[in-house]
């Protein structure tokens, strides 16, 4: 038995054991599982089936509740004593089949409304569902009873009713549900074969079941054996009832209740024949698997006994015949070919070692032959072969080294090789390198200088490697050395060439590579050799230039000679420089080698004198050049034809022959003084020609000074002016006359203007400017048209220039302006005999053509200097005179008013400091909360604007919503109220404030066209924040022109989603008219009504008159102005529960809001109040 247990059969046994019992644990362990889920998915059906049935249950209760709800509203339940009740109830009861009664008995239980007539008094004070009802005021659910009204085993349902008048209740709706209806009605939700269902008050009585057992109805669901165990804790049992049937009960609660008691619905769904599937199924599915193991068992022990055990039987023969020397017949192992090829290898092995042993002295002579071939080599190879042992002395030294450093092989075998060929201040790196080597950290190649035999110093290549034996241990080193005295030499030589920084020296790869660049590149381009090695030769090339470069380049791969070549290179500063290139190439080394030479100054010399040839030739003006003693020496083609003179009549002479004799001595004398000190001349000047025409050149005179600054010629150009002279005269008088008047302009009056306020500070006397405008010109121009009204402004400007004396100035200001400057006035009103004359002049009847046009004139005037301002401001005030003039009636003068145009001024500059401050965003919002007294809850807050003035500090918008009244202002500081406060909204939501803004919106922003675009806009800037968390305040004193219009944008507004408050309520004139007309959520009730209602009558009145108004038309009130506890408490009583105001809290900034909302908490007073 112990060699059977120690056998390799015993344990390949063991082993398939081993494999087969997993499968039969898996087995096992999947058909469990397969149990657990089919009984887990019946389980969830069944949950599934009593959720359905319950929800239709639930809805049977839901159902009564809002039909309660609705019966308790109407006002014959506020009278359960009178007849009209029972009838109302009888009336309602027959339009349903749910209830068998409705009742409705009075607080003190007493039922005399019933729908069915009572034949006894009946008191229902002592049923606990009544008791709830009244004491809770909410819906109760009754236990099973017996219905003394109706006669009949039910449960009931109450709901309280309630005077909304008084908040009193005064009855009690009841319904009265059958068991009996109730046991049909779950009999008709279509439960499954031999399901068992029970309803259960909120004593575990029974008020239904199915099927229907009348003798179960009343009876508690503990005394049902089955059920007993079925508790509200656990919702789905699984368990056999008292008939021995399995089933799977579910619990579920119909309607909620204090301390867990509740209806429940109960239903045992039967089980025993799904279970008896789920059995069957797994047992076939074991018993197959079983099976289906033992199989592969069986076959798996039949398969290791024909394939390895009698093998191996076979293997231990033919070994034993293999040990006596006999010869193996392996026929009997059949086809294990794994087990025959181990028997042949055990064959096979003698003869092998036989063989192996020849082949290794086989080896042997050829290693001897190959070690004589090798130092035959290395004793003819052009390289030196050196060997030192670990001492450093020389065991290996062949010709080559001896050509190399001088020594023979007698002469070097046992020397030292570092005192041989190493220089006394090298010897220390050299074992340096022989140190690196052998710690595998470098040293396998170094070069290094040597000194020969004879002295010389040579520079040499090591190539070394380390000679171990057969134990791996270092013996020595060998090393190839080649001589590079040569190589340096040329290197050297070629290194000092390219540090010649006066051209551009370049080696560059066939592929473009910059392989060397020489200092060139840094003095004229300013790239270091840094910058450039490894780069490609085409990054800082001309695109231009890319294409010629690269041929080039080719044909100098390809073996051409390319003697020179130009392109352009970018330098440092991004600026392109032309460079000249002489090349050539190396096909074997695959390098160009170039030098450059920058081009770039002596090219654009050459342009400059090719363009300077070509200007000359071609230049329009006339060009002269003379030499330093101004004689004339060439001239252009131009020079011709402006003076007449040909070439040849002017060479040799002084430019003096073209003097006009307009000019002193002194004139050219200053003008060659000037040339002499700034080396040029430039001015106007008239010449003679040859014809004897005098005309005007611009004439440019400029001096050419060889390199040491002396004065080599003169260059003259002349141009021809004589047009634009002409041109210019003509010119002139446009620019300072009227086209059609021929008056003065508005630059000439202008001049003028300055000149005469200048007189009139020198000579004490004052001027009046007169600005007239005439009246009706335009219907005038329009009706008989353009020609009709320019001769009618010829007419009038020639009357008033009559009018006026001939220091006067009359100018045509434009369009139908005129603007006239008097002069020399001893006194200011010496103007108005004057400006008499001047309207009457204008008013007088005008005949042109056929036509007599009747005109007249507004005039303003300011005098100087007693409106000491600048001429321009007198233009002006003088033209706000006469606006006023029109205003006043036309056909009359009006005097400058220096006062009202101060206060003028005083308003512009507030607007523009008002406009300043939202540049510089100085506005700020503060926010007062909006709170419900009673609960102390924050229902919102009203944004208020501040201006954070840098010089006054927080000002209110009393000090400056005044000055923007009625302008443009108005509607942008309205637009970032809202931006701002939807961005605060935004704001407060990521840290968890939810919360509405209300700002106020002035009438002239509510009544612009583009009103609701403007607010869309705002809104969908701001997606995350809700329309309807902003609240838009409409003063009730509002000016609101087109109540119709105002109505239909606030429609549109709120169909966005904001809301609209009627602020200010009560104040105004309108009242009414706005609360009905306007689509306003909510009322405030304006702080002053609030303030005085503790102490006067008529504003109590007030408050009370607006609650009213707000019940009447369904509005939400509150109430600004809340300073003190007594003002909510008298606010409470009227029914007012919102409210704001400094009692509550003041405006503050957005920061501060998030602490006062967790902090606030409404007085006790306050709570305490009733309803």
């Amino acid at each position: 038995m112990l060699t059977f247990l120690h056998s390799l059969k015993s344990r390949l046994l063991f082993l398939i054991f081993m494999i087969i019992l997993p499968g039969f644990i898996a087995v096992f362990f999947q058909a469990t599982e397969e149990r657990s889920s089919a009984i887990e998915t019946a389980r969830l059906r069944a949950i599934d089936a009593v959720d359905y049935m319950a929800a239709e249950q639930i809805k049977i209760i839901d159902e009564t509740e809002k039909f309660l709800k609705r019966l308790s509203k109407y006002p014959q339940l506020l009278t359960p004593d009178s007849a009209q009740c029972s009838a109302f109830l009888s009336d309602i009861k027959e339009l349903s089949e749910t209830y068998v009664n409705l009742g409705a008995p009075n607080i003190k239980g007493q039922l005399l409304c019933n729908a069915n007539p009572l034949t006894t008094s009946v008191n229902v004070a002592d049923r606990p569902y009544i008791q709830k009802a009244i004491s809770k005021r909410s819906f109760a659910i009754g236990e099973f009873q017996f219905d003394r009204a109706s006669q009949t085993t039910s449960i009931n349902f109450a709901y309280p009713v309630i005077d909304t008048k008084t908040d009193q209740l005064v009855a009690v709706a009841v319904a009265v549900v059958s068991l009996e209806w109730w046991s049909k009605k779950l009999e008709s939700t279509h439960l499954p074969v031999n399901t068992v269902a029970y309803i259960t008050d909120v004593n575990d009585k029974i008020i239904a079941n199915y099927p229907e057992n009348k003798a179960l109805i009343g009876k508690s669901a503990k005394d049902i054996p089955s059920f007993s165990k079925v508790t509200s804790a656990e919702q789905t049992q699984i368990r056999k009832d008292q008939h021995g049937y399995m089933r799977i009960f579910v619990n579920r609660k119909l309607s909620s209740e204090i301390n867990d008691q509740a209806i429940r619905f109960i239903v045992g769904i039967p089980f025993d024949h799904e279970l008896a599937i789920i059995d069957s199924r797994l047992s076939r599915v074991v018993i197959f698997l079983v099976g289906f193991i033992l199989l592969i068992t069986l076959f798996a022990v039949w398969v290791i006994r024909e394939n390895i055990l009698k093998p191996i039987k076979a293997l231990e023969v033919s070994s034993k015949q293999l040990e006596l020397g006999e010869k193996t017949d392996l026929d009997f192992v059949g086809e294990t070919k794994e087990l025959i090829d181990l028997q042949k290898n055990f064959s096979a092995m003698a003869k092998t070692r036989l063989e192996a042993e020849q082949q290794l002295k086989n080896s042997q002579i050829f290693l001897r032959e190959s070690e004589a071939s090798l130092s035959r080599h290395l004793r003819n190879t052009p390289l030196g072969s050196v060997a030192w042992d670990v001492n450093f002395i020389c065991t290996e030294w062949n010709d080559a080294a001896q050509d190399i450093f001088g020594y023979s092989e007698q002469e070097a075998i046992g020397v030292n090789i570092i005192e041989l060929v190493v220089m006394t201040e090298l010897r220390n790196e050299f074992i340096t390198h022989y140190d690196s080597l052998l710690a595998h950290q470098g040293g396998k190649q170094f070069s290094i200088p040597n000194i020969t035999k004879d002295g010389r110093t040579i520079y040499c290549n090591w190539y070394n490697t380390l000679i171990l034996n057969s134990l791996g241990m270092v013996t020595g080193m060998g090393a190839f050395v080649k001589d590079m005295t040569v190589d340096k030499h040329n290197r050297d030589t070629l290194n000092e060439f390219f540090k010649l920084p006066m051209n551009l020296h370049l080696i560059v790869s066939f592929d473009g590579l910059i392989l060397k660049v020489n200092a060139g590149w840094q003095s004229i381009l300013g790239f270091s050799s840094e910058d450039l090695l490894n780069s490609n030769v085409f990054d800082l090339l001309h695109p231009d230039d890319t294409d010629n470069t690269a041929s080039e380049m080719m044909n100098l791969g390809a073996g051409e000679n390319t003697y020179s070549f130009e392109n352009r290179y970018m330098n440092k500063q991004g600026q392109y420089r032309l460079i000249m290139w002489s090349a050539t190439a190396s096909v074997e080394q695959q390098k160009i080698y170039a030098v450059g030479v920058d081009i770039t100054d002596s090219r654009l010399a050459e342009d400059k004198l090719k363009l300077a040839a070509g200007v000359f030739t071609h230049a329009k003006e006339a060009i002269i050049i003379t030499d330093q003693n101004n004689n004339i020496i060439e001239v252009n083609s131009a020079f011709t034809q402006l003076t007449g003179y040909s070439s040849d009549e002017v060479f040799g002479k002084k430019t003096n022959i073209f003097k006009s004799g307009h000019y002193s001595d002194d004139f050219y004398h200053e003008m060659w003084q000037a040339i002499s000190y700034q080396g040029y001349w430039t001015g106007e000047i008239w010449n003679r020609c040859k014809n004897g025409n005098i005309v005007p050149h611009l004439l440019t005179i400029s001096t050419v000074s060889d390199d040491a600054g002396k004065v080599k010629n003169f260059i003259a150009f002349y141009t021809d002016i004589a047009a634009i002279k002409a041109h210019q005269k003509q010119l002139e008088h446009i620019a300072h006359y009227d086209v059609l008047t021929n008056l003065p302009n508005r630059s000439l009056l202008a001049d003028r203007l300055k000149q005469a306020m200048g007189l009139c500070k020198r000579n004490n006397f004052s001027l009046a400017v007169v600005f007239l405008d005439l009246d009706n010109f335009k219907a005038i121009n329009d009706f008989h048209g353009h020609d009709v009204g320019d001769k009618l402004l010829v007419e009038i400007s020639q009357r008033m220039q009559k009018t006026l004396r001939d220091q006067d100035t009359l100018s045509r200001f434009g369009g139908d302006e005129f603007v006239a400057v008097l002069v020399n006035l001893e006194a200011p009103e010496a103007c108005e005999p004057l400006l008499e004359r001047l309207l009457k002049s204008v008013s007088a009847p005008v005949a042109i053509d056929h036509l007599t046009i009747n005109v007249s004139a507004s005039v303003g005037v300011t005098i100087y200097p007693h409106d000491g301002v600048d001429a321009e401001q007198l233009l002006r005030h003088a033209d706000q005179a006469m606006y006023s003039a029109k205003q006043e009636g036309k056909n009359r003068y009006h005097l400058f008013d220096m006062a009202q145009d101060i206060a003028l001024k005083s308003l512009h500059e507030n607007l523009l400091r008002i406009r300043a401050a939202l540049q510089k965003h100085e506005f700020v919002l503060y926010y007062q909360p909006k709170v419900n007294m009673r609960s102390g809850e924050m229902i919102g807050v009203e944004a208020l604007l501040r201006w954070m003035h840098p010089e006054r500090g927080l000002l209110s918008p009393d000090d400056f919503l005044q000055i923007v009244d009625r302008h443009e202002l108005t509607i942008i500081i309205g637009e970032w109220v809202m931006d701002s406060a939807l961005t605060q909204i935004s704001d407060w939501k990521k840290i968890g404030l939810h919360t509405t803004i209300s700002v106020n919106i002035d009438a002239l922003q509510l009544q612009q066209n583009n009103f609701v675009q403007r607010l869309s806009e705002l809104l969908n800037a701001h997606p995350d924040v809700d329309p309807s968390s902003l609240q838009l305040e409409v003063l009730e004193t509002s000016a609101l022109a087109d109540i119709k219009k105002v109505s239909k944008i606030m429609s549109d507004c709120i169909k966005l989603g904001v809301e609209f408050a009627l602020d200010d309520f009560g104040t105004g004139y309108c009242s009414l008219t706005y609360l009905k007309q306007l689509p306003v959520d909510v009322i405030k009730i304006d702080q002053t009504f609030i303030r005085d209602m503790l102490h006067d009558p008529d504003d109590l009145s007030i408050v009370e008159g607006v609650m009213g108004l707000s019940k009447a038309f369904k509005r939400e009130v509150i109430a600004e102005g809340v300073e003190t506890l007594q003002h909510g408490v008298a606010l409470l009583h009227l029914g007012c529960h919102f409210a704001q105001g400094f009692g509550i809290a003041r405006p503050m900034p957005a920061a501060k809001l998030p602490s006062w909302v967790n902090s606030w908490r409404p007085d006790k007073t306050w709570t305490q109040v009733k309803k």
